[in-house]
């Protein structure tokens, strides 16, 4: 072998070392760590705040004409399934509290349990 084989040997594989090093990098950055340096949820890091209220026909009727955006929570209960009004989502807690607040005035619902819940997606 001549020297200049040898060169171009190293001259490959310090490329190829290189390439591999780059890639490995590029490829194995933490998904638990944002930009921020904050530890997030690798599932999702989106977070959605949902009004859950109890469902009757006056309460859905009223919400709905009211334009609201409705879904369904559904919980196992003493083996009975119990359907749930959500409104939302919403970005923050701020804001769900808010809407809980204006729904409560708005709809004169001082009797009715309502519960702020959290769901990441």
């Amino acid at each position: 072998m001549n020297i200049k084989n040898i060169l171009i040997g190293l001259v490959f594989w310090s490329l190829a070392l290189w390439l591999s090093v780059f890639l490995m990098r590029s490829y194995n950055e933490n998904p638990l760590i944002d930009k921020n340096q904050q530890v997030v949820n690798h599932k999702s890091s989106i977070t959605q705040w949902f009004i859950e209220i109890p469902n009757n026909v006056k309460t859905k009727n009223s919400l709905k004409k009211a334009g609201y955006k409705l879904s369904f929570s559904y919980n196992l209960l003493n083996e009975k399934l119990i359907s749930k009004l959500r409104v939302g989502p919403y970005e923050n807690k701020e804001k769900a509290d808010a809407e809980q607040k204006n729904i409560q005035k708005r709809f004169k619902l001082k009797t009715i349990v309502m519960r702020i819940i959290k769901k990441d997606r």
